[in-house]
């Protein structure tokens, strides 16, 4: 939903209902979502773990980072910087970068969507 932000007004319907409306930056802060971006070596093994973080509600693949969505920008942070107990390839922890960054779309219609 990256073309999304060339939108001057957006609606998001699912289930046949109107979840919310509006320019993409009231949208995005209307529901109060951080993200974090995690690249590196064995996102795989990464995300698996995220997913069952507190604090983290949405682990995505986003080209070749993770996106990682919550309502707890703290939380996130601390998730995101934690580093794996045992990594399955060459690179390891070390080899990880990342920090926060702009909810995207696609992020703000999986949480609407979950909603329902």
């Amino acid at each position: 939903m990256d073309e999304a932000e060339r939108c001057h007004k957006l609606a998001y319907i699912a289930y046949g209902r109107l979840m919310a409306q509006g320019t993409a930056e009231e949208i995005i802060a209307g529901q109060k979502l951080a993200t974090w971006e995690v690249s590196g070596g064995d996102l795989s093994a990464v995300a698996e773990r995220l997913r069952g973080t507190p604090g983290v509600e949405q682990v995505a693949a986003f080209g070749s980072a993770l996106h990682v969505t919550g309502r707890e920008p703290a939380a996130l942070e601390a998730a995101c910087a934690r580093p794996s107990p045992a990594p399955t390839s060459r690179a390891g922890p070390r080899d990880r970068s990342g920090g926060r960054v702009h909810p995207p779309h696609r992020a703000v219609g999986r949480q609407l969507r979950a909603k329902e």
